[in-house]
């Protein structure tokens, strides 16, 4: 098996592949949006043929794929897939890859799927009524259906099996990669002054949601601002859905004037605010792999984040762990940062060595090993 992944990546691989794209094109494309965008960078240098993209009806192309799309916009597009199981992909490939759990009819092609968490099934309040079933009929047509499944840490690997054990045996973890950033100091300074965050900042970065546990974040930067006058919380990422506005729950905690909630940023400012805080925070409550946690340490930033679900797997010991469900805890994480220069430079130099060996190329190797492994 090694062998034919170097000779993978070495010499190019022979396989026929169709990837989902959807998700780029999604009105907030979040973490598997950025997963399936490194996939159409670094897959296609690395095979014979063509990778053939497959999305629903609308606008937007992609570099280095031959995109295809439906004749049905998204909605019904996914509808039809999970409910009638049409319509095909007009192509045959050797194997589909859905990246989620938008799961097409395979055909005679080998079906690998991507499946991110089970966020839905342990906390379905945290979803919309209609995510929650989009997402079970998926996992039932993966179980069902695909000849290999992709997870992107043994957390979910496990917490799969468990629930699910038909799929025992199919599983592959294959952790995400990262890209070196590329910020600069002039254009930080820039960046910094046009948001209003020329004061220290502590960091998060995320879609807002429930799971992502903003009111306990803030709770606890109310305790950590006492002691920092001039200390700022940079709020960065779009609306999601059941989250209060984190405006609210900052005046409730008395730091109305002391937060920034930036919205959507571009991957590049992204690096920009990386690079920048005093530290990053990311309590989430449950993640299948937690894509910000490995982003900050590849910009240098020294990382809190939780003790729990895959995010002690996605920092691999570089970072302060923290119980997401105590604001005080979360809140001592952040200071025991901020207070200790010389710990904040460890979890620095820890987290950029960890950020260097999560690369994309090795990630798209071992999703090559994996589609040549379905087609046997």
């Amino acid at each position: 098996m090694t062998g034919e992944v170097v000779e993978a990546h070495a010499g190019k691989a022979d396989l026929d592949l169709a990837l989902i794209v959807e998700q780029v094109f999604a009105p907030v494309p979040g973490g598997i949006g950025r997963y399936v965008s490194e996939l159409v960078t670094h897959l296609p240098p690395m095979l014979t043929k063509p990778v053939t993209a497959y999305a629903a009806r609308g606008k937007g192309d992609l570099a280095g794929v031959d995109l295809v799309r439906s004749k049905l916009p998204r909605a019904l597009l996914y509808g039809a897939w999970h409910s009638l199981r049409r319509p095909r992909l007009p192509v045959s490939p050797e194997v589909i890859h859905a990246p989620n759990l938008a799961v097409p009819p395979p055909g005679q092609s080998a079906l690998v799927v991507t499946i991110h968490d089970l966020a839905f099934e342990a906390n379905p309040e945290h979803h919309t009524r209609w995510g929650v079933s989009f997402h079970r009929k998926g996992l039932e047509l993966a179980e069902r259906e695909a000849r290999l499944v992709i997870v992107p840490s043994s957390v979910v690997e496990q917490d799969l099996i468990e629930r699910h054990p038909g799929f025992e045996g199919r599983t592959r973890v294959i952790h995400h990669g990262v890209r070196p950033p590329k910020a600069d100091a002039g254009e930080t300074g820039a960046l910094r002054r046009r948001l209003g965050l020329e004061a220290p900042f502590v960091l998060w970065v995320g879609t807002r949601e429930p799971r992502k546990n903003l009111p306990r974040l803030i709770q606890a930067f109310g305790l950590v601002a006492r002691q920092g006058p001039d200390l700022l919380l940079a709020l960065a990422g779009p609306e999601g859905w059941k989250e209060q506005d984190p405006r609210e729950i900052a005046d409730r905690n008395g730091v109305s004037d002391r937060i920034r909630v930036l919205g959507h940023v571009s991957q590049d400012d992204l690096e920009h605010l990386y690079s920048a805080c005093e530290v990053f925070v990311y309590p989430s409550l449950q993640e299948g792999f937690g894509f910000p946690v490995i982003e900050a340490m590849a910009a240098g930033a020294p990382v809190v984040t939780s003790d729990r679900s895959s995010l002690p797997e996605a920092a691999g010991g570089a970072a302060v762990l923290v119980d997401p469900t105590r604001a005080l805890s979360i809140a001592e994480g952040i200071t025991e940062v901020l207070e200790n220069p010389g710990r904040a430079e460890k979890l620095r130099a820890a987290g950029l060595k960890r950020a260097q060996a999560m690369t994309w190329d090795r990630s798209a190797t071992e999703h090559i090993r994996v589609y040549q492994e379905a087609t046997r």
